[in-house]
C-alpha cells in the first residue's frame, strides 16, 4: 500500500531549462553557454563546487561576450524555475487525502537557501537535497540514506522522477518509481492514486 509519495523537483514539480533561464536571468543564450552550465553538472549537485566556485569554472570556459550571461545566470537560477502547474496541483491533493509528501532531489548546497521561492515545499514531510551530502542519484547510497533518514518502509513508497536512470537506480534498491514527463494522468492510473 503507497503511504509515501517521493518527488524529484527539477522537471517533474518546476521546470529546469537552461535556455529558459538564460532568457530570463541575463536575455542571452546559445548552445556553448548551456554546454558550459552543464559541464559538470553532477559535481555541483553533489556539493563538490559552491554556486560561485561553480560559477567560476564556467567563466574560465565561456567567452569574453558570455561572461556576463554566465554571472548572471548564477546569480539567480535557483529562484526563477517555472512550476508544473498540473503536478503542483496534484501534490496538493495528495496532501489533502492524507499522503506523506517527500523530495528526493540532485540539487547543490545554495538550493536549501532559498527554499521560500517555491511555497509547495513547504507542505512536504521531508526534503533531501544532494549537494549538503555529497551524494548524488543514480548511486544507490543516496536513496539508501533517504530512506534512513526518514524512516521509511520502500515498500509503501513510489519515487516520481524524470529520468530513467534515477527510477531504474530506485527500483534496484527496492523503491517503486515511476518516470515522470508530461505524463500525469498516465501515472496516477499506474499507481491507482
Amino acid at each position: 500500500m503507497i503511504k509515501n509519495i517521493v518527488f524529484d523537483f527539477g522537471n517533474v514539480i518546476v521546470k529546469f531549462d537552461v535556455y529558459r533561464i538564460l532568457d530570463i536571468c541575463s536575455g542571452y543564450h546559445n548552445e556553448h553557454l548551456k554546454e558550459i552550465i552543464l559541464h559538470d553538472i553532477d559535481g555541483f549537485d553533489k556539493g563538490i563546487y559552491t554556486n560561485d566556485e561553480y560559477r567560476h569554472k564556467c567563466l574560465e570556459l565561456a567567452s569574453i561576450n558570455e561572461k556576463q550571461a554566465i554571472n548572471d545566470y548564477f546569480d539567480s537560477w535557483y529562484k526563477v524555475l517555472e512550476n508544473i502547474n498540473e503536478v503542483q496541483e496534484w501534490i496538493k491533493e495528495l496532501k489533502e487525502d492524507g499522503y506523506k509528501l517527500y523530495l528526493l532531489s540532485n540539487a547543490p548546497d545554495i538550493f536549501e537557501d532559498h527554499l521560500d521561492d517555491y511555497p509547495i515545499l513547504k507542505i512536504f514531510d521531508g526534503l533531501l537535497f544532494s549537494g549538503p551530502i555529497h551524494m548524488i542519484k543514480p548511486n544507490h547510497d543516496i536513496y539508501e540514506y533517504f530512506i534512513e533518514k526518514f524512516g521509511l518502509n520502500k515498500e509503501e513508497c513510489i519515487f516520481i522522477d524524470d529520468k530513467k536512470l534515477n527510477v531504474d537506480a530506485a527500483i534496484e534498491v527496492g523503491i517503486p518509481a515511476i518516470v515522470y514527463q508530461n505524463n500525469l494522468d498516465e501515472i496516477k492510473k499506474k499507481i491507482g492514486l
